[in-house]
């Protein structure tokens, strides 16, 4: 088994060697595997560049419902591993692994630069047809989900993300108490959505003023939006209301529509050709899709000022495409840097929700965004570059109050018979 193999082949070789559940563990330096069957997929992903020690990766199956459920841990040095659960497919298990590091990754760095004391983990729920479940076998596949996420005895906790709605948090809290993003009534938060989107612009308007100037520096800009779902139609609307003009590529046609039938011509116009999109020239960028847009080819072709975006893993390469854009003179906020919100929205739960701290907050990402921009102008450095070392310092800071706690959860779990 190797980066190529399809996630259906994985699912079978399971299933053949009665494998309900396992991980990929780091210990002493070296990839563990729950299964000696496992071991040379193991040794394969500690070769990956997106593998960077993480602490585990956990795997279950549902077979009734066809899928895999994983949940991969990148840190738990700040506490418990979090972030949301994607619902999707993937034409190999090299793509579904590496996406689920890369994420957690991010996580990770999201939740220092938020000051949260979580660490970073990513869930996904993967299956072949991701559209043909009737409304009882989703529900089904969620709490089961949430059965899993129980497993793993609060290493990771669990959240919305791309194609989980409000409803399946709802399902997975029936099965869980790790979960955050429940419904208002259970004494959650619910869809985050808006104030992820609230705080990308806070970056773009930060973004702005440190190229233009405070005197509505976005009135009369043209922005390119990249995605308009969940959190860009919401940046999108922000945008207009500052006096921006709005080019948006999306996939979705209802989404499409809603522009249409919400948004004049001049306000929000639609480019279908995503190549001709991304060789518009703008003054802004705002990427709220999926991840990995900002690569060679689109780097090269962008006639912007500008990248602040929501969508997570924007870089395809991190470094090297930071200094890409940095080279060509293209202000860029990372992506972990502004869309913190949803997280934050979030994040404490369990302790009650107070509106106020959330605003407040949003105004942190304006005030951080600009302190960044100007540390990364003083130092001729890219503020991805700024804002990672940020990041690299406050996940080496343990949680004030249980420490690097994360090791001893997966060993009680493992104990109490996880991956046999």
């Amino acid at each position: 088994m190797n980066a190529q193999t399809s996630p259906e082949d994985f699912l079978q070789h399971l299933s053949q060697n009665n494998i309900g559940e396992g991980y990929f563990i780091t210990q002493n330096g070296q990839l563990k595997a729950s299964h000696t069957s496992l071991q040379a997929l193991a040794n394969n992903i500690r070769k990956w560049p997106d593998f960077q020690q993480h602490e585990g990766v956990f795997f279950g199956t549902d077979q009734r419902n066809n899928c895999l459920f994983t949940a991969c841990v990148y840190s738990t040095v700040r506490g418990q591993s979090a972030g949301g659960v994607r619902f999707n497919s993937y034409p190999t298990l090299g793509d579904l692994f590496r996406d689920g590091l890369r994420l957690s990754k991010g996580m990770a760095d999201k939740n220092a630069i938020a000051r949260l004391w979580w660490g970073g983990g990513k869930g996904i729920i993967y299956r072949k047809n991701i559209h043909d479940l009737s409304a009882e076998e989703r529900k089904d596949m969620y709490q089961n989900y949430g059965k899993f996420v129980s497993r793993l005895n609060g290493v990771y906790v669990t959240a919305e993300d791309m194609n989980t709605k409000p409803e399946d948090m709802a399902d997975i809290f029936t099965t869980t108490r790790h979960t955050t993003c429940i419904p208002v009534e259970f004494g959650g938060s619910s869809n985050p959505s808006i104030y992820t989107a609230k705080g990308v612009f806070s970056g773009i308007k930060a973004a702005a003023e440190f190229k233009y100037g405070k005197d509505q520096p976005l009135k009369g800009k043209t922005a390119l939006l990249h995605g308009a779902g969940n959190v860009g139609y919401h940046v999108m609307e922000q945008l207009i209301e500052a006096g921006a003009k709005v080019l948006v590529f999306d996939i979705n046609e209802k989404t499409l529509q809603r522009i249409r039938e919400n948004f004049s011509n001049d306000q929000a116009e639609i480019i279908q050709d995503e190549k001709a999109f991304f060789s518009t020239k703008a003054h802004l960028l705002s990427p709220n899709a999926i991840g990995a847009i900002l690569n060679d080819d689109s780097i090269n072709n962008l006639q912007v000022e500008m990248v602040v975006g929501g969508a997570n893993n924007q870089l395809l390469i991190a470094e090297k495409h930071a200094r890409q854009l940095q080279d060509k003179g293209i202000i860029y906020l990372p992506d972990f840097f502004v869309n913190r919100l949803g997280i934050i929205n979030c994040a404490n739960e369990q302790y009650g929700y107070v509106k106020a701290d959330i605003d407040r907050e949003v105004e942190l990402v304006y005030t951080d965004s600009l302190d960044l921009l100007e540390k990364a102008k003083s130092k001729n450095q890219s503020p991805f570059i700024i804002a990672n070392q940020i990041a690299e310092e406050r996940l080496q800071q343990p949680h004030p109050i249980w420490g690097h706690r994360g090791p001893k959860l997966v060993k009680e779990m493992i104990g109490n018979g996880f991956g046999k």
